[in-house]
Order: C-alpha cells, then sequence, then structure tokens
C-alpha cells in the first residue's frame, strides 16, 4: 500500500482504494466511445494496406484465367485475397483491447485515497503519478454523485470543489475526485464534518 507524508498531528482517518469494479467503468465509459474513432481509422488504415495485396491477387488469379493451356497444371491452393483485411483488423483490435486493458490497470494500480483530520490527499497516474491534497478550510463544495453508468456497477464518486474555483475538465467542476466508491455517501459525510469544523 502507497503512504502519504503526514503534518504535523495529522492522522490517517480513512485510506480508500475504488472498488475493482471500477476497471469496467472505465472500459464502458472511455474505452468503448473511443473504440468507433479507433475502428475509423483502423478501416482506413487496413483498407490502405490492404488494397494493394488483394489487387495483386486478383490480377494474378485474372491472368491465370485468360491463359489457355492444354495440360492442366495443379497450382497450390492460396489464401483468399481478403485474408490481409481481415488479418489486419485482427490484429488492430488485439492491440487496441490490450492497451485500454493496460492504461485501464496502470491507473487502477495507481489510484489511492486518503482522508485525514486536516486533508484529502489522493494519488493518481498511468506510468507515474502525482499526490495532490485539499485542506478543508479550502472546500467550498462536496457533490456525490450517482450517474446512471455508476450505478450499473453499484459505484458511486465524490467530488471536491475548492475556493480558488480553478478550471477543471470534471463535469462537475470539481479540482479533486474520489471515484469507484461503494460507500461515498458515507465519505462525503465524515469530510462534511471536517469542512464544518474549519
Amino acid at each position: 500500500m502507497p503512504t502519504i507524508q503526514l503534518q504535523s498531528k495529522e492522522k490517517i482517518l480513512l485510506e480508500l482504494k475504488p472498488s475493482p469494479k471500477v476497471k469496467k467503468l472505465w472500459a464502458l465509459k472511455y474505452a468503448v466511445p473511443s473504440l468507433f474513432v479507433a475502428v475509423y481509422l483502423g478501416m482506413f488504415t487496413t483498407m490502405f494496406t490492404s488494397f494493394f495485396t488483394v489487387f495483386y491477387s486478383m490480377e494474378k488469379m485474372f491472368s491465370s484465367l485468360s491463359q489457355t493451356s492444354t495440360t492442366t497444371v495443379s497450382n497450390p491452393p492460396t489464401l483468399s485475397p481478403f485474408f490481409p483485411l481481415i488479418s489486419n483488423f485482427l490484429l488492430f483490435f488485439l492491440i487496441y483491447f490490450g492497451s485500454v486493458w493496460f492504461i485501464i490497470s496502470r491507473r487502477y494500480k495507481n489510484e489511492h485515497y486518503w482522508i485525514t483530520n486536516k486533508r484529502i490527499v489522493i494519488r493518481r497516474g498511468l506510468l507515474g503519478y502525482k499526490i495532490v491534497s485539499v485542506p478543508y478550510n479550502k472546500i467550498s463544495d462536496i457533490i456525490v454523485s450517482h450517474s446512471f453508468i455508476e450505478r450499473l456497477f453499484g459505484l458511486s464518486s465524490v467530488h471536491i470543489q475548492t475556493l480558488a474555483g480553478q478550471f477543471s475538465r470534471s463535469p462537475w467542476g470539481a479540482e479533486i475526485s474520489l471515484v469507484g466508491l461503494e460507500n461515498a455517501d458515507e465519505v462525503a459525510k465524515l469530510i462534511t464534518q471536517f469542512v464544518g469544523n474549519k
């Protein structure tokens, strides 16, 4: 388990990691929509690279049909001219889903949350990681989300907004988010107690 450096008189009250079910949620939420773009690009590149092979195979087939010969020569069986197209698609899907699963697994491994008596700390990243903390006296709002996709997997999230109002890519405008929790309401209640005391 990763650890954090505590400040003076700071105690860890709750240490959290997202539920393993969050990997399926991330796959559904991010990998499936990007698959449409990837398939489009994959079709374009596969058709481009396969065009010359298919054209060459068909030209060879038609030229052998147009030749007249009295002797019968048995030709060894050849692969379908569409074999490169099919094999490129299979290779593309293997590489795509393999890389998506690698990214999701790395993100899950690095995702970790701590709630202390002074602040909320999150650790997040893919190949490396970053640690971000928000002290309770900077928190302006706490949002608990139970979106449709999260509810499919029995999960929810806690989003923390700060007084600084920094730019965020989160749909909730949150600076930090604790995602993939099975007990988000209890976590939000704990955080609210400390925000109210500051």
